[in-house]
């Protein structure tokens, strides 16, 4: 049996990433990520539970594209280790519950998704092996996923749009 803490959670992004050095030199990427659960009461109503909060963490260059691709608002999924964090303040003790991500992926079910995949230099394109892994965009090159935009779709991101005439 293990004895990892793997999660797998569902919900709305609540701040945008960023990307944060640790005293050491690593770059990890966070965000704050809301998960609400609804469910129909007896009487066929929707009631919504309370809502449970995680901070997102995720570590080294893949935080990069989480920066460029996530947004506040966002439906996501993640999955990864789950952990508590405490810390002692000036009048309290606090803790947050925490995922170290492996996964984040955007929920399709409620918008379209563009794909761009990620190329990182090999040491035959330049550099030496290792480097073009330090998180910088300027390294990475978007590659085209090959798949025509689907014709009549226009991308669903409502915060983007202008309202519709009343």
């Amino acid at each position: 049996m293990s004895d990892t803490n793997q999660i797998t959670v569902r919900g709305r992004v609540g701040t945008d990433p960023e990307i944060v050095v640790t005293a050491n030199g690593r770059e990890v990427t966070r965000f704050r990520l809301a998960c609400t659960r609804s469910y129909r009461d007896s009487a066929g109503e929707w009631r919504e539970t309370a809502t449970e909060w995680f901070t997102v963490k995720t570590w080294g260059p893949g935080g990069t594209i989480v920066q460029r691709s996530v947004r506040r608002g966002m439906p996501v999924l993640v999955q990864g280790t789950f952990s508590s964090e405490e810390w002692t303040g000036p009048d309290r003790t606090s803790h947050t519950n925490v995922i170290t991500a492996g996964v984040i992926a955007v929920d399709i079910k409620y918008g379209l998704v563009t794909y761009a995949k990620v190329v990182r230099e090999t040491p035959a394109e330049g550099g030496a092996a290792g480097e073009g892994m330090t998180g910088a965009d300027e390294e990475r090159k978007p590659e085209d996923s090959g798949t025509p935009p689907a014709e009549g779709l226009e991308p669903a991101d409502p915060w983007e749009k202008a309202p519709a005439e009343v």
